[in-house]
């Protein structure tokens, strides 16, 4: 009796642990061919052996795909929230820093409204927190209505854009959460997308020049209070 109840929290026990792909071979795995191989070594009939050892290797796809569902969902529901305002005319990467010389954006619904400036850099006065995220994205028109625009996470290949009429912005792609200075102060950065395609080199200076302005910014915060 003591066999067969090891056998099936073992068995159980590396159904669980095997949810987590990463942990299924060292551990999930081991554990529920140990407990299978204990279970097997009872007296319980062949068809209650076949019941124990063969459901958990039916069921643990649905299981798996069923457990990362709930754990995205849960995620992006207590994720930080976050929405990116961004000009109509505005070309290049955005990049929300943390600094003490920033602003403080409002709240809007419980989401956080960053108001990119022209320049793309946004010095945020609060927290940036790593993990799932929960972010939308707007262009400001001209005459300050916001428009949705999709995020993705690459690029659209150059032979796929429809470059006809003027530039406009046709989406969000890429980008990275990091740490920026001596303080480590955490950044979040994104690329805007247009119909137009651009060069290397121009799209390197877009860059370079923005890099430009955000050291500067940053010396002047220190300047001005001894910490960015």
């Amino acid at each position: 009796m003591k066999r067969l109840l090891i056998g099936k929290i073992l068995i159980t026990l590396g159904l669980i642990i095997s949810l987590n792909p990463y942990l299924m071979v060292f551990f999930g795995g081991p554990t529920f061919l140990i407990g299978a191989l204990i279970y097997l070594n009872t007296k319980n009939s062949i068809q209650s052996k076949l019941l124990w050892i063969l459901t958990p290797i039916v069921i643990w796809y649905p299981l798996m795909l069923s457990f990362y569902w709930v754990c995205g969902a849960i995620g992006t529901a207590t994720a930080q929230k976050k929405d990116y305002i961004i000009p109509e005319n505005f070309r290049g990467k955005i990049k929300v820093v943390e600094s003490q010389c920033g602003q403080v954006p409002k709240i809007k619904d419980g989401r956080i409204q960053f108001e990119i400036p022209s320049n793309g850099i946004y010095l945020f006065n609060g927290e940036l927190k790593s993990g799932y995220v929960n972010e939308k994205f707007y262009i400001k028109k001209q005459n300050s209505e916001l428009e949705e625009i999709e995020s993705k996470p690459w690029a659209t290949r150059d032979e796929e854009k429809d470059t006809k009429g003027s530039e406009r912005i046709t989406g969000i792609y890429g980008g990275a959460f990091g740490h920026f200075g001596d303080n480590k102060a955490n950044f979040i950065e994104k690329y805007i997308e247009t119909n137009k395609i651009y060069d290397e080199q121009v799209f390197f200076q877009i860059t370079k020049r923005q890099d430009e302005i955000l050291d500067s910014l940053r010396a002047n915060c220190e300047n001005k209070n001894g910490v960015f």
